[in-house]
């Protein structure tokens, strides 16, 4: 074989290597940037999707066998409550645009202006707070009713407290059903309380 014919060839696969490693060492880096951006996109969809579940798990409950839903828009998370397993809310004249919801259950230590006000409230009526709050922002353009779900159920007297901004207290009348408190809410930010008697 001719030698410099070998040494040609040599030649070309030295140069076309050198000029392909540049290459795949960038495509290497831009696939590993293309990884990183998939795999945080992937965990924000995970985000959103588990708080679809904690949705859907904290506005549905079985009520004396029937299965009720909330049909309003939003967002509930009693996830973390020892106290509620669900918030139902409903709109009076059934899902209405610009309807909404977000609420969330709290504890004393979260949120402890609002259970001071809410046990003055109680006392006031010879009665206790039964375990966390629910923190409510609603718009109900038709009003509407919340059915609080307890994972324990009540007897006695019941009523609820509705603490506003700056402390506005509103004793409200509800109907315990079992495990059910059911009562009418306000429209806007207010922070609810169970009260037994």
């Amino acid at each position: 074989m001719n030698m410099k014919f070998v040494k040609r060839i040599f030649a070309v696969s030295l140069a076309a290597t050198l000029m392909v490693a540049p290459i795949t060492s960038f495509a290497a880096t831009k696939t590993t940037e293309e990884l990183a951006q998939q795999a945080a996109a992937e965990a924000a969809e995970a985000k959103v999707e588990e708080a679809k579940a904690v949705t859907v798990a904290s506005t549905t409950a079985v009520i004396d066998g029937k299965t009720v839903k909330t049909n309003v828009a939003g967002t509930v998370d009693v996830s973390a409550s020892k106290t509620y397993s669900a918030v139902i809310v409903q709109s009076a004249q059934g899902k209405t645009a610009g309807d909404k919801q977000v609420i969330y259950s709290k504890t004393a230590k979260e949120s402890p202006a609002a259970f001071a006000s809410a046990e003055a409230a109680a006392a006031s009526i010879g009665g206790t707070i039964v375990g966390d709050a629910i923190n409510a922002n609603l718009t109900l353009k038709n009003g509407g009713t919340a059915e609080f779900v307890l994972k324990n159920a009540l007897t006695g007297k019941v009523k609820v407290v509705q603490i506003g901004d700056k402390g506005v207290t509103t004793i409200l009348d509800a109907t315990v059903n079992g495990k059910t408190v059911s009562f009418t809410p306000t429209n806007g930010h207010y922070t609810y309380f169970i009260v037994q008697g």
